[in-house]
């Protein structure tokens, strides 16, 4: 395996990712209802790589709402536990704390689940 194919697919998987966000979420940011310049957030950092392809990691946000998402993050966590709840967000905390070691299959079989949404 080369680092140049785990990187193409990491990077198809960063788009079908963003993509099944913005599909979700019918292409409007989940805070005002804007339809333009809209965004894929990670609400859990995309570095921590057991939750960055999870679709449930992801929402929908006007540019100043992600600009507000990162410079209010308590007023941020408050508003998406009021769409998930509070246990859910701190299952999905603690799965973004764990540490995984993403096989070649593993990546594929994200690519074919998030193709499929």
């Amino acid at each position: 395996m080369s680092k140049n194919s785990r990187k193409k697919i990491e990077k198809q998987l960063d788009d079908l990712w963003r993509r099944a966000v913005l599909k979700r979420d019918n292409n409007k940011c989940r805070i005002c209802g804007k339809t333009i310049g809209i965004q894929a957030h990670h609400i859990f950092s995309r570095v921590r790589r057991s939750t960055r392809w999870e679709l449930e990691n992801g929402i929908t946000l006007c540019r100043g709402h992600h600009y507000l998402a990162h410079r209010d993050f308590e007023r941020f966590r408050r508003f998406v536990v009021s769409i998930i709840g509070e246990d859910r967000y701190d299952e999905l905390y603690l799965l973004s704390l764990s540490t995984v070691k993403w096989s070649m299959s593993d990546l594929e079989k994200k690519v074919e689940e998030l193709k499929r949404f």
